[in-house]
């Protein structure tokens, strides 16, 4: 009895011990976020959710089993083994309750409880370009420009940068992005920037409009003429002197896109009823002698830019003039022009922006908006004067029917005799007959009488003969 007593008491204490060290071990055991710091209270549906398995303030190893249940009461259990860095990831995919557990063996030693929750889809709160330098989605440039499209996001995102549908950048978990454009090629541009992530996507969109630049080498020449779009630009028997170097021309339909122009004011210098109809963009290659020659007075060149009628809409095109832009002072400047068919023309001595600005319309009769009929207009003779009266006479009872009215058959004491002869007087102060005709009685009234008459007379004689 004593020995057996002597050997239980060693296998109780070591079987005390063993529990207190699995306690032990059990209590430092702790689920954190994927930083090894405290759990967030919420989770995105759709969104990894990643956890980290510690034990005494250090991640395990791999192979600790984590089981996250959603809905915590009732959902299905998943599994997941943690990695080499003791991470377990997990993605909801509903609303609710989440528990997540750590397991020692089938022993749960570490348990939490987070909410999932859906968010709203993402929000582009901002987008701007360097070329305007605010929200504009229309972008005019020139052939070779660099352009920088940006924007910000009000949730973490993945955003795909698109050229007219093509990809040209992605860039994962940002909040803010921007892309770049080294090289502009002539065309119409649409510039897509798409920010997604699991609670939706949302889309911004530019257009970009570069204009195509014609350039000529005009070396050992005294004439040339560079065409782009709908404009030109011609040195024909100006220059006495051999040219040198690179002209550029660059017809564009957006003023903007003009290097030149200070696209916070783009039309100032204009009036307000001047309207631009396109422009060009004229410069010259560095080393050449146009400029110089130009500057000597020994040549100009000419500006032409020619128009639809369609693209003149309300602007009168007896009114369009060639303009320069002067980019010293900001300011839009009428040059003497003359006006060629569709075609306006300017000689100058300078290179710069162009354009071809017209006024619009006046309206004829001038502008009474007052709805009061006007006074500059053209009216019929005699309309503002007063008709002379013109004497008429009453038809006579002879060629007229009387009307009946109830007002006619109600009146019994009015006159049945002849007609009454009334006088009036006519617009050259002499009196002129008239007939009036007397109002009827009721019609079939004296028949009446005689029936009546009749009747009685009848009654007497027979109660006579009674």
């Amino acid at each position: 009895m004593n020995q057996m007593l002597k050997l239980t008491i060693p296998v109780l204490l070591l079987l005390a011990l063993c529990t207190a060290l699995s306690v032990a071990s059990a209590d430092s055991v702790a689920i954190k976020a994927e930083d090894g710091g405290d759990l967030p209270a919420i989770v995105s549906v759709g969104e990894t959710f990643t956890v980290m398995i510690t034990d005494g303030g250090s991640h395990v190893g791999a192979g600790t089993n984590v089981v996250f249940t959603l809905p915590a009461s009732g959902g299905d259990p998943i599994y997941v083994p943690t990695d080499s860095d003791g991470k377990a990831r997990y993605k909801p995919q509903t609303t609710g309750a989440l528990k997540v557990k750590a397991l020692n063996g089938t022993v749960t030693v570490a348990e939490a409880t987070v909410t999932t929750a859906a968010y709203p889809a993402p929000s582009i709160t901002d987008w701007s370009n360097d070329k305007t330098n605010d929200n504009s989605l229309a972008i005019s440039d020139i052939e070779e420009a660099t352009r920088r499209f940006n924007i910000s996001v009000d949730q973490t995102v993945n955003v795909t940068w698109l050229i007219n549908g093509t990809q040209v950048q992605t860039t994962e978990n940002v909040t803010e992005d921007s892309y770049t454009n080294t090289s502009a090629v002539p065309g119409c541009w649409n510039i897509s920037a798409v920010a997604e992530n699991v609670n939706g996507t949302v889309m911004q969109t530019w257009i970009w409009d570069v204009a195509e630049t014609n350039e000529t080498n005009v070396t050992d020449r005294t004439e040339f003429t560079v065409t782009s779009g709908n404009a030109s630009v011609t040195g024909s028997n100006f220059f006495g002197n051999n040219l040198t170097g690179w002209v550029n021309v660059t017809g564009i339909t957006n003023v903007t896109a003009s290097p030149d122009i200070n696209v916070s004011d783009p039309y100032y210098g204009l009036g307000s009823d001047d309207h631009i109809v396109s422009g060009v963009i004229v410069n010259v290659s560095g080393g050449s002698n146009i400029e110089s020659e130009m500057d000597e007075g020994n040549g100009t060149i000419r500006i032409t830019i020619c128009y639809d009628l369609a693209e003149l809409g309300d602007i009168d095109p007896d009114t369009l003039a060639i303009w320069k832009y002067n980019s010293s002072t900001e300011t839009w400047v009428a040059q003497t022009s003359t006006i060629n068919g569709t075609c306006v023309y300017a000689d100058v001595n300078h290179l710069c922006t162009f354009a071809l600005v017209g006024s619009l319309k006046k309206l004829l009769g001038g502008d009474d908006s007052s709805g009061s009929g006007g006074g500059d207009g053209t009216y019929p003779p005699g309309w503002y004067e007063t008709p002379t009266p013109v004497p008429t006479t009453t038809a006579t009872a002879e060629d007229t029917e009387p009307e009946l009215s109830d007002e006619s058959e109600t009146t019994n004491e009015s006159t049945t005799g002849a007609a009454e002869e009334a006088v009036t007087t006519g617009t050259d102060g002499e009196e002129t007959p008239t007939t009036e005709l007397a109002t009827k009685g009721i019609p079939g009234f004296s028949a009446f009488l005689v029936i009546a008459g009749l009747l009685a007379a009848m009654y007497l004689v027979l109660r006579r003969r009674d």
